[in-house]
């Protein structure tokens, strides 16, 4: 049985064929959109079960960035890097940079530096020079910006944060059973996402 690679295509890969798939510009995209229906699947799954449950349990990056960040927490403790934070809105523009060159060159830009792909053939086919890469975005990780890649490039969490905001799984905050601490803020990864749980946020008891 022959299983067509769009039928297996994660999220954003979809939505970069889409953008790139105009049959006058880019006919030889213009096929893969006889398979889009079948993403179906794969969006519900991760719209019931929560956008980011791809990050977390099976980004294969995902594992090598929990070690790099344990690594970059060790060097802040020791004071020997300083922590560097930035706005993690930035994903968008990145989303929509690679979108954009998607449609303009019908090719799918970012699949050629993206480091979850290139894990994934690291691991089905072997050693290939591509890995460099990867070790230069962990490295980056580690020594520069705590989960930088995650935090503020991969359109891939990206997309699945936008599934994530319509989910019915949803992270769950009780204000009056909160007494502030952050301890979830230093605890998660993605600690952008929990915001909403700081003192600033909470007008009645920020005081």
């Amino acid at each position: 049985m022959v299983v067509d690679v769009a039928q297996l295509a994660e999220p954003l890969v979809v939505v970069q064929v889409v953008v790139g798939s105009n049959p006058i510009i880019h006919p030889i995209f213009s096929k893969s959109l006889e398979y889009i229906e079948v993403q179906g699947f794969f969006i519900g799954f991760y719209f019931f079960v929560g956008g980011k449950a791809f990050c977390a349990w099976a980004c294969p990056y995902g594992l090598l960035s929990e070690i790099g960040e344990r690594v970059h927490q060790i060097l802040i403790n020791k004071k020997i890097i300083k922590e560097r934070a930035f706005n993690p809105k930035i994903r968008y523009y990145f989303w929509i940079i690679f979108l954009a060159a998607a449609a303009i060159d019908g090719y799918l830009v970012f699949e050629v530096i993206n480091p979850v792909g290139i894990l994934s053939r690291f691991i089905v086919y072997g050693w290939s020079l591509a890995i460099v890469w990867v070790v230069v975005i962990l490295s980056v990780e580690i020594f520069y910006s705590r989960r930088a890649w995650c935090k503020y490039v991969c359109p891939i969490g990206t997309t699945y944060s936008l599934i994530g905001w319509v989910s019915p799984m949803k992270v769950q905050w009780d204000m009056q059973k909160c007494d502030h601490c952050a301890a979830c803020l230093i605890a998660c990864p993605e600690d952008h996402v929990l915001e909403f749980t700081r003192p600033k946020k909470d007008k009645k008891r920020k005081n």
